[in-house]
């Protein structure tokens, strides 16, 4: 707001009414500059007057010698026109409470899903520790949105976007957690019984249930509910997919996987790679409102646990899921004591895994220590035992989350 000490210009009669006002807005500059620089003579104003209305009026007539008013404009000054073009619905939140329970996503955990509700319109950040299991995480994730009886009515499509695995690799992944079963593993020169098979350094353990789990995915592959990308995509080519999927038909929940974030080809601006994540993160997580999808991208920490990037890089996204793996070997000698203190040794193939939130945008932080089992390097299950929830930790910076 502008205050007024005086106004002496000989204004027409709908402007005179601005004398009265000890203050105007913004708008009602340009209302008085509209009709200043269509007058016919401003020569006859006072060069001395000290009105700041004449003088706005006057250096905005010499940058702009015309000034079209179509009806447009007219009826937006009037208030007849919204300017941004948007529609006000009385009735949003409620319907955006109702949509909530029908269009979010249920994990199938059933810890996961008491804390954390995966909504449209969410950028989610994993992070973790090298080899500490992002990769299965995400894909287990990937076949419980999929085949979970609570989502058969979603119209739910993955997309998986890796830098790092082929997508043969990740395709096996998948198949031993379809199958529940670890029916295909590395294993060279392995003596073969009855429904086994070698094929070149990979052994398979249940050919019949091989058979079964590899048609029933390609089968989906075709249809295109579940996409596994070869190419390394950059940015740019995501933004086309994610339109041209949306235009196709807006009622499908997309869910874009990323594997991980920090190789993601890009051409954001910045001096260092500190700023261009942080503007890659921004970018991830406001076409998860423009197309109105689902973005889960995975973050590698550094090898004591902090965040190896700056923590800018984490402000955009709504959740951050700190995944721990206890039975992972190479914490038991890990120079860090608070990550070393964590080392719950491996039992038969099962490692034992912990997931807490860092940040929850508009939930409750929570922190399932232990509560999880990593089988066979594969499928992630809740544990038998299911532990009590601990109260989340203090979060510690050192440049990022420490777990």
């Amino acid at each position: 707001m502008v205050q007024i000490k005086e106004i002496n210009l000989d204004l027409p009669e709908e402007k005179n009414k601005l004398k009265k006002l000890k203050h105007f807005s913004i708008d009602d500059i340009y209302r008085i500059f509209r009709w200043s620089v269509t007058a016919e003579n401003l020569k006859g104003y006072p060069v001395k007057s000290k009105s700041i209305i004449y003088l706005i009026g006057w250096i905005l007539n010499k940058l702009i010698l015309e000034l079209p008013l179509n009806d447009d404009i007219k009826k937006r000054n009037k208030g007849e026109v919204n300017i941004f073009n948007e529609t006000h619905n009385d009735n949003e939140l409620e319907d955006y409470l109702e949509n909530n329970g029908i269009n979010s996503l249920y994990s199938g955990y059933e810890e996961i899903d008491k804390c954390i509700s995966f909504n449209r319109g969410q950028f989610i950040i994993i992070q973790a520790l090298s080899n500490h299991g992002k990769t299965s995480f995400k894909l287990n994730l990937l076949y419980r949105f999929i085949c979970s009886k609570k989502n058969n009515d979603k119209k739910v499509v993955c997309h998986f976007f890796s830098y790092e695995s082929t997508h043969i690799l990740l395709k096996i992944k998948l198949i031993n957690i379809w199958a529940n079963k670890k029916v295909v593993k590395y294993s060279p020169s392995t003596k073969c019984g009855n429904n086994q098979k070698q094929i070149g350094n990979y052994f398979i353990t249940d050919l019949k249930l091989f058979s079964k789990v590899e048609k029933e995915i390609n089968d989906i592959m075709k249809k295109r509910v579940i996409n596994i990308y070869k190419n390394t995509y950059n940015l740019d080519e995501i933004i086309k997919l994610m339109e041209t999927n949306f235009e196709n038909d807006p009622d499908i929940t997309h869910v874009y996987f990323f594997d991980y974030i920090q190789i993601i080809e890009t051409k954001m601006p910045g001096d260092n790679n500190w700023l261009k994540l942080q503007n890659l993160s921004t970018q991830l997580a406001k076409l998860s409102i423009k197309f109105n999808c689902i973005v889960i991208a995975s973050s590698q920490l550094s090898e004591d646990g902090s965040l190896a990037e700056s923590k800018g890089m984490y402000r955009p996204a709504d959740i951050i899921i700190d995944l721990f793996n206890n039975s992972q070997a190479l914490i038991k000698d890990h120079k860090s004591k608070h990550i070393k203190q964590r080392f719950i040794e491996e039992e038969n193939g099962i490692m034992h895994i912990s997931i807490k939130s860092a940040k929850q945008r508009y939930g409750q932080n929570f922190n399932l220590e232990d509560s999880f089992q990593l089988v066979e390097g594969d499928f992630l299950k809740e544990s038998i035992t299911k532990k009590k929830p601990k109260e989340t930790p203090e979060r510690k910076w050192g440049g990022g989350i420490r777990f």
